[in-house]
């Protein structure tokens, strides 16, 4: 974020913050929905979680517009094996 105004950094961390926060409260939501033996309850909370995740699009949405380096990352796809070249110390072959 080089070249960045404090103001600007200040709202990447703060949209970040955010972004944590949302979802921690949808693993609560959806755990609480689990633990719930009223299905009028259970809805409620499913409820809730799913207003949390339309918050977590928002706010990575905010975060792709204010900070175009992780955007780059958001952008790049991830091909089949990536996760497990990274284990093993190799990169990732093509798909």
């Amino acid at each position: 974020m080089a070249g960045k105004s404090d103001t600007e950094r200040s709202d990447v961390a703060r949209i970040r913050a955010v972004l944590a926060r949302e979802l921690e409260t949808i693993n609560e939501y959806e755990a609480f929905a689990e633990d719930s033996s009223n299905p009028e309850v259970r809805a409620f909370f499913l409820h809730l979680a799913a207003e949390e995740k339309e918050h977590v699009s928002e706010a990575t949405h905010m975060l792709r517009m204010l900070d175009k380096g992780q955007d780059a990352f958001f952008a790049k796809p991830f091909v089949p094996g990536h996760f497990q070249a990274a284990v093993a110390g190799a990169p990732a072959e093509p798909a």
